[in-house]
């Protein structure tokens, strides 16, 4: 009489097989249907960060800047875009930039100044030259 051997599929190795290969299969899908169709790479994380920080460092400078104006309402800063920037760090940014603001006489002049700007944990340290 011969003995009845069952079907490999049908033992629990054959079953964790198939469950392995379906799950591969459903991966492959899935990064296939989620990949990125943009055609442009998208920026690593360090990037973003020294993006975000180089525009939080503008805004210490100009913060700084103003604090020394006589009329610190009015002053008028280009945008971050239109300021020399310099990245030393994804933490530390120069920038080389100006400032309209009126003087005592109510005259709009127009400042040249520098500003390096590093973070220090959530806090930033601002160094200002103005041009004269």
């Amino acid at each position: 009489m011969s003995e009845y051997k069952t079907p490999f599929w049908q033992t629990t190795g054959g079953v964790v097989l198939a469950v392995t290969i379906v799950l591969m299969l459903i991966t492959a899908v899935a990064s296939f249907a989620f990949r990125d169709r943009s055609g442009a790479s998208q920026p690593r994380p360090t990037e973003e960060v020294a993006r975000d920080n180089a525009r939080d460092g503008w805004r210490e400078c100009q913060d700084e800047v103003s604090s020394r104006l006589k009329n610190p309402a009015g002053a008028q800063f280009p945008p971050l875009s239109g300021s020399g920037v310099r990245e030393y760090s994804p933490t530390e940014f120069g920038f080389v930039a100006y400032v309209d603001a009126t003087n005592s006489f109510g005259a709009v002049v127009r400042t040249a100044f520098a500003c390096k700007a590093k973070k220090i944990g959530v806090g930033w340290i601002t160094d200002v030259v103005f041009a004269d």
